[in-house]
């Protein structure tokens, strides 16, 4: 069985666009970012399914936009989901949806190239 989820990177974004229902929610509670100890508890839930025979997971940062506080920060995400998965690290498949206007430089690429097999999932709204 395949599990997909989704991590909320953060409500902040860049665009802004008046039909986007994360600019709702940004005006309502402003800048909020996923905290590490989030990810930790998730992750020592998710460790069970995962340990059982056949089942994988998909995690997908989403946001607002993920790349928002810059790809230092995903990196930092996904090395604590590598430390804590450790040998399950096979089972897990990680994706990234950005709306591609965060500038793109050295690191970044370097970053999608090792955790996100080089790929960035957008929408043109």
């Amino acid at each position: 069985m395949k599990l997909n989820c989704y991590f909320k990177v953060t409500n902040a974004c860049n665009m802004h666009c008046l039909h986007c229902y994360n600019y709702q929610a940004f005006k309502l509670t402003g800048n909020v970012k996923i905290k590490r100890s989030f990810i930790v508890k998730f992750l020592e839930l998710l460790r069970p399914f995962l340990e059982e025979d056949n089942n994988t997971a998909l995690i997908v940062f989403h946001g607002g936009e993920p790349l928002f506080y810059g790809y230092e920060f995903i990196k930092e995400l996904c090395n604590v989901i590598r430390e804590h998965l450790d040998l399950l690290n096979e089972k897990v498949e990680l994706h990234i949806q950005s709306n591609l206007t965060i500038n793109v430089n050295y690191g970044l690429v370097e970053v999608i190239k090792k955790y996100f097999d080089g790929m960035i999932g957008t929408s043109y709204d």
